[in-house]
């Protein structure tokens, strides 16, 4: 992306950028290291910037004018222990540009804090409820309940026998397991952290634990709907960041909200199997920042 108008930066007197220079600044997450590369040139930041988001930095670097090319651009590459990932970016004049780098999404996705759904959009993870030591683990934030029996969150069923988590209006949140069900309370347009598995409820770090359920569900597990035929209830009005499904301590899915760049359309990367799920249902999500 470019901004703006060609900056100025001042003298230079010091050794610093000139007005005739252009400047990149890479997000990347925390902790990062990065360097931009090209034709074996290689330049490392000129300084670090902190970011609003806690868990992200940006670095800066400096072009000078003799570095512009509009036709091979500079690979900017971050790292961060065992992950590594990349971006391209061409420098052609003395502007201010930016890149995103993310170590959850390829090059040609762009990660986002959350997708959204206004009701009608929802993901079919084609993860079956009956799979053995199912665990699933997500950030939400639900927007409003618009049904009087409560809008969903994610399902694997719209059979109570099934597994199903749901929110009324007044914040109950209701995790049924195996025909039985247990309660916690969430405060509306606030993000919580929520783990479920056949046995028990986490929200917040808080557990809740579920009387000898026994029932069984083959359907597939969806995220914000009541079933994967969509055939019953009303369907959360939430914002989903990260969501991981595990059997046992096997990763299943790995999903992480993101668009794609050709096309804007959106929905979950899911890392693990390096698959893009889209919406199953009606309509688009709404995207969060960019990040």
């Amino acid at each position: 992306m470019i901004y703006g108008d060609p900056i100025i930066l001042g003298g230079g007197g010091s050794g610093g950028p000139t007005a005739q220079d252009a400047i990149l600044l890479a997000t990347v997450p925390a902790g990062s290291t990065v360097t931009a590369t090209k034709s074996g040139v290689t330049v490392t930041p000129t300084l670090w910037v902190s970011a609003a988001d806690s868990s992200l930095e940006a670095a800066l670097f400096v072009f000078a004018p003799a570095q512009f090319d509009s036709v091979n651009p500079w690979t900017i590459t971050a790292t961060a222990g065992t992950s590594t990932a990349s971006t391209t970016v061409l420098i052609t004049t003395n502007k201010e540009y930016a890149v995103a780098i993310s170590y959850h999404v390829p090059p040609e996705y762009q990660e986002v804090e959350y997708i959204e759904t206004t009701g009608t959009q929802w993901i079919n993870t084609g993860i079956s409820a009956n799979t053995a030591n199912l665990r699933t683990i997500s950030t939400v934030l639900v927007t409003s309940v618009s049904v009087a029996d409560g809008d969903s969150i994610w399902s694997g069923s719209w059979d109570v026998s099934g597994y199903l988590l749901n929110v009324n209006a007044s914040g109950e949140l209701g995790w049924h397991s195996g025909g039985k069900k247990v309660t916690a309370n969430i405060t509306l347009n606030n993000w919580f952290s929520v783990e479920t598995t056949k046995q028990n409820l986490v929200v917040d770090g808080t557990s809740y634990a579920l009387a000898s359920p026994s029932g069984s569900d083959s359907n597939t597990i969806v995220l914000i709907a009541w079933c994967s035929s969509g055939a019953r209830g009303g369907r959360a009005r939430a914002r989903y960041k990260a969501t991981m499904m595990y059997s046992g301590t096997t990763l299943l899915r790995e999903f992480y909200p993101c668009y794609r760049k050709s096309d804007s359309v959106a929905g979950f990367w899911d890392k693990a199997n390096e698959v893009f799920y889209t919406n199953a249902g009606t309509g688009t999500f709404v995207v969060g920042p960019d990040l």
